[in-house]
């Protein structure tokens, strides 16, 4: 269920970039056409409407030519992804323990009802050796 407070807006940008640009744009539309990465005269009458897609383009512009701000970000994304890949990778682990645990747990159970070795593995997916381990 959505909130009465919440607008939502779908762009289609690359239709946006086909039509001619018009003097009654909204700002949403404008920043779709510099997203679309508009160049040329198009480019310059939106950011006369829109100051803030020129102050955008000076930014991208400086962050383009200078190495180190270029190398910093590059820093950050790269620490983001391995972060990430970490988070992933410990998860994935975790649910690997605890399904083993589980099965280990189960394995114990049928034990203590001296159940067949060969039906403990069967049920619970773990060796015969790992059923003797447990012992």
């Amino acid at each position: 269920m959505f909130s009465d407070a919440l607008e939502i807006h779908v762009l289609e940008l690359p239709k946006l970039k086909r039509q001619p640009f018009e003097d009654d744009w909204t700002p949403i539309e404008c920043w779709g056409l510099y997203l679309n990465n508009l160049e040329g005269e198009a480019m310059g009458m939106i950011t006369a409407k829109e100051p803030m897609i020129g102050r955008a383009l000076l930014v991208e512009d400086v962050f383009v030519k200078n190495d180190e701000e270029r190398r910093l970000y590059e820093l950050r994304e790269k620490g983001r992804l391995e972060f990430q890949n970490a988070m992933f990778t410990a998860e994935r682990r975790g649910e690997q323990r605890g399904e083993l645990r589980g099965r280990q747990a189960t394995a114990r159970t049928m034990l203590a009802r001296d159940l067949p070795l060969t039906l403990i593995s069967e049920i619970s997916g773990l060796s015969i050796e790992e059923i003797k381990a447990l012992k």
